[in-house]
C-alpha cells in the first residue's frame, strides 16, 4: 500500500448531472444515487471509472498502451470479430489496472439564498471526510473541526455576501428556511476557502467562481445538510412526443432527478505500479504524474447519463493528498 500515490479530483458541474440509481420507488422514476447511510447525493466509482477511460480510450498505440495500463484489459466486444477469436488473443493481456478511485461524494451543494444568489452549503461531516482524505491533523487542516453551535445557526466568513442584517442579528434565509449567521474562525474559514478555491478547475474562466466561495460558503449543521441532500436536488419532468399526433406519447412521461449546477464533488485517485507483465514496469509515481497531466488537457469530460441533452458537464479540478 506504501507504493500508492494518492491525490483528490474534484468534479464541478457545469451542467445539471444526473448519475442514476436503480428505478425510484417514491414520486420520483429516475432517482440520483445516494449514500445509504446519509442519503447524500455521490457518483459511484464505477461510473466515474467509465467516464475516465472514455477519455483515454483510443486505437493509437502509445494512447492505448496508457489506457490499459489504466484501466486494465479492455471489457469483452461482442462483434463478430470478437467472437471468432481465440481465447489466447482474449485473454493474453489480461490484467488489473494501476488506476482505483472511490466514490465521489458531495462537497458542496448551491441552494437557493434570499441574497447573494445562492449559498454553497457544506457540513461537520463533509468537512471531516475530505480531511481524512486529504491526510493531517489539526494544525494542518485547521478547518477540520467548524461546527455551528446548534442546529439553527450556520457559519459564514467575514465578508459573507449572503447573510441579512448585521451585528448579532445577521441571518441566512435558505430556500424556505432561516439560520442564525455567525462569523467562522477567520483562520480557519480562509484555509477552507482556500482549499476549496485551489480544488476547482484551473484557468481564468474559472477565477471568478474562485473568488466567490469565500463569501458564498455556509456550513450548516449535519442534519439541514442531510435534509438539503434530500430535498435540494432537482426534479424535471420529461416527455416524449408522439411524431404523428403531436402529443405526449402514450404512457411517455416520467420525472428525472438531477444534482444541481454548481455542485462540488470530489473523489480519491490511488496509483498503483503498472500491472501489465508484458511491459516495462512503470512507477506508480510516473504513470500518476502521466494521468494528471493528460486530463489537465482536457479540463472538462462526461459524467453519467442525459448526454444528449447536455447534462453533465463537469469540471476538473485537482490536489495531492497524503
Amino acid at each position: 500500500m506504501n507504493t500508492l500515490e494518492r491525490s483528490l479530483l474534484f468534479f464541478y458541474t457545469e451542467t445539471p448531472l444526473h448519475a442514476g440509481a436503480p428505478g425510484g420507488t417514491g414520486a420520483v422514476d429516475l432517482p440520483i444515487q445516494r449514500e445509504r447511510m446519509t442519503e447524500l447525493p455521490q457518483v459511484q466509482a464505477s461510473g466515474i471509472k467509465g467516464a475516465l477511460r472514455e477519455v483515454f480510450r483510443s486505437e493509437e498505440a502509445k494512447a492505448k498502451n496508457l489506457e490499459l495500463s489504466l484501466f486494465g484489459h479492455r471489457p469483452p466486444d461482442d462483434s463478430l470479430q470478437a467472437a471468432a477469436a481465440t481465447d489466447a488473443e482474449n485473454h493474453e493481456d489480461e490484467h488489473a489496472g494501476a488506476l482505483a478511485v472511490t466514490d465521489a461524494r458531495i462537497l458542496l451543494l448551491p441552494l437557493r439564498s434570499a441574497r447573494g444568489g445562492w449559498v454553497w452549503a457544506t457540513s461537520p461531516l463533509v468537512l471531516q471526510r475530505l480531511a481524512r482524505d486529504i491526510g493531517g491533523d489539526a494544525k494542518t487542516l485547521p478547518w477540520r473541526n467548524l461546527r455551528p453551535d446548534n442546529d439553527d445557526q450556520v457559519l459564514v466568513g467575514g465578508h459573507s455576501d449572503v447573510t441579512l442584517g448585521s451585528g448579532e442579528q445577521r441571518s441566512v434565509v435558505v430556500e424556505d428556511s432561516s439560520y442564525a449567521a455567525k462569523s467562522a474562525d477567520a483562520s480557519a474559514f480562509g484555509a477552507l476557502a482556500e482549499l476549496i478555491a485551489a480544488g476547482l478547475p484551473p484557468g481564468e474562466v474559472y477565477a471568478s467562481v474562485r473568488e466567490r466561495v469565500a463569501r458564498q460558503l455556509v456550513i450548516v449543521p449535519d442534519e439541514e445538510f442531510f435534509h438539503w441532500g434530500r430535498h435540494g436536488t432537482e426534479v424535471v419532468t420529461r416527455v416524449r412526443i408522439d411524431p404523428d399526433t403531436g402529443t405526449v406519447a402514450q404512457g411517455a412521461l416520467w420525472t428525472e432527478e438531477v444534482l444541481p449546477s454548481e455542485a462540488l464533488l470530489w473523489s480519491v485517485t490511488m496509483m498503483s505500479p503498472c500491472r501489465r507483465a508484458k511491459k516495462e514496469p512503470v512507477e506508480a509515481a510516473k504513470l500518476h504524474e502521466t494521468f494528471v497531466n493528460e486530463l489537465r488537457h482536457r479540463t472538462r469530460i462526461l459524467l453519467g447519463g442525459d448526454r444528449s441533452i447536455g447534462r453533465g458537464v463537469v469540471a476538473l479540478g485537482f490536489r495531492e493528498a497524503r
